[in-house]
């Protein structure tokens, strides 16, 4: 008998991790743009490309940076209410649904694409069984 996940439905405390590698990478990523907005002189000159165009975009264009960070946040905070709408909509327990917006707050799409996994669209309607 196949388990509830593989069918469709899910166990309502269901919660899971995006995997490490691209959680690694956005670690690397969020480092390299905290650097670059913050403290664009400290960024180490064996970067080969990365260094010299960090601390041009963190000395030239301080605004635009800035703005990307304020968009990255908005972002993650759209994710996090589609999260945790289709956590409610799921009729996921309150840890899981916790559990997920926190994920997704943080990891943001990574952590959505395995919850939106769940279910896969029919008609334009998620699957509810």
């Amino acid at each position: 008998m196949a388990s509830k996940t593989s069918q469709g439905n899910c166990n309502s405390d269901y919660f899971r991790l995006p995997y490490p590698i691209p959680v690694l990478i956005l670690f690397v990523f969020w480092s390299y743009q905290g650097m670059v907005t913050f403290s664009p002189n400290e960024l180490p000159d064996w970067l080969w490309l990365l260094g010299p165009f960090g601390k041009y975009m963190g000395t030239n264009f301080p605004n635009f940076m800035i703005f990307s960070i304020y968009a990255t946040i908005a972002l993650h905070t759209f994710e996090t209410m589609v999260t945790w709408t289709l956590c409610r909509r799921r009729h996921f327990t309150m840890a899981a649904t916790y559990k997920w917006t926190v994920s997704t707050f943080i990891f943001g799409y990574l952590s959505l694409y395995l919850l939106r996994q769940l279910h896969p669209r029919q008609s334009g309607y998620w699957k509810e069984k």
